[in-house]
This record gives C-alpha cells, structure tokens and sequence, in this order.
C-alpha cells in the first residue's frame, strides 16, 4: 500500500486545537512529508525488525509509536482536565457521567 493510502476511522471532534490533534491522529487519509529523524540505533533497528515481523514498512511502525504517544498525552491531558472540573462541580458521579457521554456523542455527530 502506497503510503499516502492508509486509512482510519474518522472522528470529528470539536473546532480547538485539541480537536484539530484528535482529528489528525484518527484521520481517514493522510499526506505523508518526508523527514529527517534521529532516532537511537538501537530504537531503529527494534522498529525495523518489528516492521519486517509484521509485515508493515518502517514509517507505519514510527507513526504508529508517535501516534500511540500522542493520543496517551492527550488522554492524559484530558483526564487532568477533568479532574479539575470536577473538584469545581456540583454534580455526583452519576450526572457527571451523563453529561459526559452527551458531549462525546455531540461532538461525534
């Protein structure tokens, strides 16, 4: 597969720069740039072999590695975030939640 071909499920998240990250790391296609890294020596060629025993090309390993990075650093960042929130709130666990999973159903459609 040529590597501007990949493909995700696409999620639409809101209008913030939050939003605009999330959308990127799940978006349906992607326009490669070629880069110059410079990784470990060692980290390379760990992604090369896991690249070579799962038959994906080495950039879908990295992409995959900074993805999964950058998703876990905004999960982070959201969770502190709510955490906040809710020391702030008035609600109990139960209307939280509800209200919760009414904004991330709203922000999906």
């Amino acid at each position: 597969m040529c590597p501007g071909q990949k493909s995700h499920e696409r999620w639409e998240i809101g209008g913030t720069f939050d939003g605009f990250l999330s959308k990127w790391l799940m978006s349906s296609s992607t326009i490669r740039k070629k880069t110059t890294v410079y990784l470990d020596a060692e980290l390379l060629t760990a992604a090369k072999i896991l690249a070579a025993r799962t038959g994906r090309h080495e950039y879908e390993v990295i992409e995959d590695a900074l993805r999964t990075y950058m998703h876990k650093a905004d999960t982070e960042r959201l969770q502190t975030l709510m955490d906040q929130l809710a020391s702030r709130s008035a609600l109990d666990d139960a209307e939280a939640l509800e209200m919760a999973y009414a904004e991330l159903h709203a922000a999906r459609d």
